[in-house]
């Protein structure tokens, strides 16, 4: 789609002038460079895409969590090249790559409908990327998933435990916190006088 919006541009653009002055664009050395700099986008974007690719089919069985993250990076990131070359290219094109009857703003929607899937987030990828990359292994927040990687004796490893006990201690003091209402069409109940009808009657006995 960003080859076929690429490849539309250049032959436009071969025969486009300026309204006022009659100059060539294809002349206009900001154009060249810009042209430039898209190509290699797009260009670095098939090969990361490929090389994702090519992994994937080598391997998928036996993926490692280092190998998943490095493919959810390169991916998301291809695309991200993508849709910035995109943009740039309906940026040079002028009002004119705006219209209905151009083919260019149509690739440019829908370079940017896939972008904007939730898989193609690039927030996520690079967050996680990074924490493989930065965090150890013992510092990371993950010992309650152990039992899905196959950990076995996981109720005696510490970090397990430590975890498990702050975890009841947090929804514990939820539930403690929770308020909680009548039903509808029901009243507050009284509070009870008891206990403190005892305290009083106490302290009168203890007095002189």
């Amino acid at each position: 789609m960003a080859r076929g919006a690429y490849a539309e541009f250049t032959q436009w653009t071969r025969k486009r002038v300026l309204t006022y002055t009659q100059l060539a664009i294809a002349q206009h050395v900001p154009v060249q460079m810009t042209i430039a700099e898209i190509a290699a986008q797009i260009d670095a974007a098939e090969l990361l895409g490929r090389r994702c690719l090519a992994v994937a089919r080598r391997d998928y069985s036996g993926m490692t969590m280092a190998t998943r993250a490095l493919l959810r990076r390169d991916f998301t990131y291809a695309m991200r090249m993508v849709r910035d070359a995109m943009d740039m290219l309906i940026k040079i094109s002028g009002s004119a790559g705006l219209m209905d009857s151009n083919p260019l703003q149509r690739c440019w929607r829908d370079v940017h409908a896939i972008s904007s899937h939730v898989v193609m987030n690039w927030d996520v990828p690079a967050e996680n990327f990074g924490r493989m990359e930065l965090v150890s292994a013992a510092m990371r927040p993950i010992p309650r998933f152990e039992r899905a990687y196959g950990q076995k004796n996981d109720r005696e490893n510490p970090a397990v435990r430590l975890s498990n006990c702050l975890l009841w201690l947090r929804r514990r003091r939820f539930r403690l916190r929770r308020p909680s209402f009548p039903a509808p069409g029901r009243s507050l109940p009284r509070a009870s006088t008891s206990r403190s009808t005892n305290s009083i009657t106490a302290l009168a006995a203890l007095s002189p």
